[in-house]
C-alpha cells in the first residue's frame, strides 16, 4: 500500500468522524484538525504493530523454552536415542526366558496342582519310535464336550457338590507323521472324578440323536471296563474318545487316525499305569 492511500485510510475516518458529530450538514473540518487527527492514527498503528511483534517474539520464546528438552535429559518419546543409533551392537533383551524345558516338571497347563509329567503318555507308549512330543495340547477344544454345539439337550455340568479342594491339569500332544494323538489329564478329587465320568457318559446317550443329525455320525461308547479304576471308549464317526480314571486322577485321549481298538485300549493302559505317578490309590 502507498503513502497515499495509507493516508487516505487514515484522513477518510477522520471526516466520517466530524460528520457523525456534525449536528447538521455535514461541514469539513480544519485541515490542522484533520491532519492531527491523521497523525495520532499513524502513530496508533506504528505503536500496535509494534506492541504485537513484540508478543509474538515472546510466545514464541516461551514455546521453544518449554518444548526443548535440556542438555543432559531423555531424548523426546519416539525420536531416536543417539546412544541407539551410534552403538554398533544391539541392545540386548531384558524379557524374561523360561527357566524350563516344556516337558519340565514346572507344573501344569491349568490349575493350582502340578500334574507331574510322568502322568502323561510318551512317544513309545504307543509307537516304537520317532515321535515329536509338544506339551500343551491342541489350540482350540478337541474334547467330547466340543461336540455340545450340536445338542441343546446338554445338560450343563453343573458339579452338585463341593467345589474340589485341589485343581490341575496338564495336556499333551503325541506326534508321528501325519498321526497326532492328543491327551489330558486332570487331578481334582476323587468324587468329582467320579461325576465327571459319568456325565461323558449321560452326554453321549442325551445327544447322541442331535449329534447324527449334524453331523451325520451318532456317537457311541463302544467299549467299557478295560483300564483303570474307570474306562470306556466313545466313537464318533472316524475319531475316538478314549477316557480312564484312577482315583483323584482321570484322561482323556483323542484318537483320529483310524486306530483299531485294539491300539486304543494298549494305550489306555499305558495312561492308567502311568497316571498313577499323581495318585495313591495304585
Amino acid at each position: 500500500m502507498t503513502e497515499s492511500t495509507d493516508d487516505e485510510a487514515i484522513i477518510l475516518p477522520s471526516l466520517m468522524s466530524y460528520r457523525n458529530i456534525a449536528y447538521h450538514d455535514f461541514v469539513p473540518p480544519p485541515a490542522r484538525a484533520i491532519e492531527t487527527r491523521a497523525a495520532r492514527r499513524r502513530n496508533g498503528k506504528i505503536v500496535t504493530g509494534v506492541a504485537l511483534s513484540a508478543a509474538l517474539i515472546g510466545v514464541s520464546a516461551i514455546l521453544l523454552i518449554n518444548v526443548a528438552p535440556p542438555d543432559d535429559g531423555p531424548p523426546i518419546i519416539g525420536s531416536p536415542s543417539p546412544a541407539a543409533e551410534l552403538s554398533p551392537t544391539p541392545t540386548p533383551s531384558t524379557s524374561p526366558t523360561p527357566s524350563t524345558s516344556p516337558t519340565s516338571q514346572a507344573g501344569p497347563t491349568s490349575g493350582a496342582e502340578v500334574v507331574p509329567v510322568t502322568a502323561m503318555l510318551t512317544g513309545l507308549d504307543l509307537w516304537d519310535g520317532g515321535a515329536t512330543v509338544v506339551d500343551g495340547g491342541e489350540t482350540g477344544d478337541w474334547t467330547l464336550a466340543s461336540l455340545s454345539i450340536y445338542c441343546d439337550l446338554a445338560k450343563r455340568p453343573n458339579y452338585p457338590g463341593p467345589p474340589p479342594a485341589r485343581s490341575g491339569a496338564r495336556e499333551r500332544a503325541l506326534k508321528k507323521g501325519d498321526i497326532r494323538v492328543v491327551q489330558r489329564v486332570e487331578l481334582t478329587d476323587e468324587q468329582h472324578q467320579r461325576w465327571l465320568m459319568q456325565r461323558h457318559r449321560e452326554f453321549v446317550g442325551d445327544c447322541a440323536d442331535a449329534i447324527l443329525q449334524a453331523t451325520g455320525s451318532r456317537p457311541a461308547i463302544i467299549a467299557e471296563g478295560f483300564a483303570g479304576q474307570e474306562s470306556f471308549i466313545v466313537r464318533s464317526g472316524q475319531t475316538h474318545w478314549v477316557f480312564v480314571r484312577q482315583g483323584e486322577v482321570t484322561t482323556q485321549i483323542l484318537f483320529k487316525h483310524g486306530e483299531t481298538e485294539a491300539e486304543m485300549k494298549s494305550a489306555a493302559l499305558k495312561a492308567a499305569t502311568r497316571m498313577c505317578h499323581a495318585t495313591t490309590v495304585c
